[in-house]
């Protein structure tokens, strides 16, 4: 949990980014409580993790097919928002996201990838 927290700056911040309030944030980070279904899969979605990889510490395994897709539409996602990111951390945060997004080898929805790069609809 440290981990994650450190990575969005402060405990505030991750609270915000992830929905979860900064309390449950500090039971956890001291290991006093184990988190709930609800918290578990809003701290993953925020900190781009899988809920499995939240819980057991076990590296995710990738699937190939699923990664491609979520590249592909990452750069879909590039062309229609119009932005330009060149920071790797801010490019792998996103595709992360869309790894996540991609279950199934299926194309998240257009707003879902709208909503994701901040952009507008046109």
């Amino acid at each position: 949990m440290r981990e994650l927290i450190g990575r969005a700056g402060s405990q505030s911040a991750f609270a915000r980014k992830s929905g979860v309030s900064q309390q449950v944030l500090s039971f956890l980070e001291r290991g006093t409580n184990d988190p709930s279904a609800m918290a578990a899969v809003l701290i993953a979605a925020a900190a781009g993790v899988s809920v499995d990889w939240l819980l057991t510490g076990a590296e995710p395994i990738l699937d190939t097919d699923r990664l491609v897709l979520a590249l592909e539409v990452f750069e879909e996602g590039l062309a229609v928002s119009r932005r330009k990111i060149d920071n790797p951390r801010d490019r792998a945060e996103i595709i992360a996201r869309l790894y996540l997004l991609c279950g199934e080898q299926k194309k998240p929805e257009r707003a879902q990838v709208i909503r994701l790069f901040g952009a507008r609809k046109a």
